[in-house]
């Protein structure tokens, strides 16, 4: 697998993971529907990164993502 791919996989994994156990803030809620931030963690190098991601919350509770990586 490709790092890409490993990285990709790892991030929808981790947000899907930190959304089903209640680990996420929520932003601003309007006609589009309601926006959520899950931060998503990676070691490189000994180093331990932390992105914020930003997602919409769809019907049924489905989370679609709204930026790759934020802040």
């Amino acid at each position: 697998m490709h790092d890409s791919q490993y990285l990709k996989e790892e991030y929808e994994n981790q947000a899907v993971k930190n959304y089903c156990n209640s680990k996420y803030k929520l932003g601003k809620l309007d006609t589009q529907g309601q926006r959520t931030n899950i931060d998503i963690k990676f070691v490189k190098n000994g180093r331990n990164l932390v992105f914020t991601s930003g997602w919409m919350v769809r019907p049924k509770g489905e989370i679609t993502n709204n930026t790759p990586l934020a802040d």
